[in-house]
């Protein structure tokens, strides 16, 4: 079981003495987890993103497409499953840590090869997720079984 603030994002294993966050004393959630399926299509998440349809499923959650309900704009939203996690052997806690951490890292990351990191947000719920931007076009290992991935191509993406 893992516990996040609300306000600094840092994550904890144990609920601490009082229960706020010790950093800032911010509000503290148990990190939740849904399903890997659709659980989260049709919802709305921080009154701000509508989820869509399912877009795929990897080591630490899935990802959704959805609409940024403000700016009327097509992101990309990727749910944090600690359940999905441990069942691959590692701990809840660090996993939520380092989840936390690839949304900071990829925010600072500026590289015209590299999605853009949007948002991230941890709900009342305990739901925790990275908004980016939305990329359209073929998914990288697909191009690499048909071979339409030159070394050519790939050296020109890298540099």
């Amino acid at each position: 079981m893992a516990w996040a603030c609300r306000r600094c994002q840092r994550v904890f294993s144990e609920l601490p003495p009082g229960e706020r966050c010790p950093h800032d004393e911010g509000e503290l959630v148990q990190v939740t987890d849904r399903s890997l399926t659709d659980e989260h299509t049709g919802r709305v998440c921080d009154e701000k993103y509508k989820i869509g349809k399912l877009l795929g499923a990897g080591g630490m959650g899935c990802v959704h497409e959805a609409t940024n309900l403000r700016l009327d704009q097509k992101v990309a939203v990727k749910f944090f499953s600690p359940r999905f996690v441990c069942a691959t052997g590692q701990d809840a806690t660090e996993a939520a840590e380092r989840f936390r951490r690839e949304a900071t890292v990829m925010a600072r990351a500026r590289h015209p090869n590299v999605v853009h990191v949007l948002d991230f947000s941890i709900e009342s719920d305990g739901t925790m997720y990275i908004v980016m931007e939305m990329l359209e076009g073929e998914p990288l290992d697909k191009l690499m079984a048909t071979g339409k991935l030159t070394v050519g191509w790939a050296l020109s993406i890298l540099g």
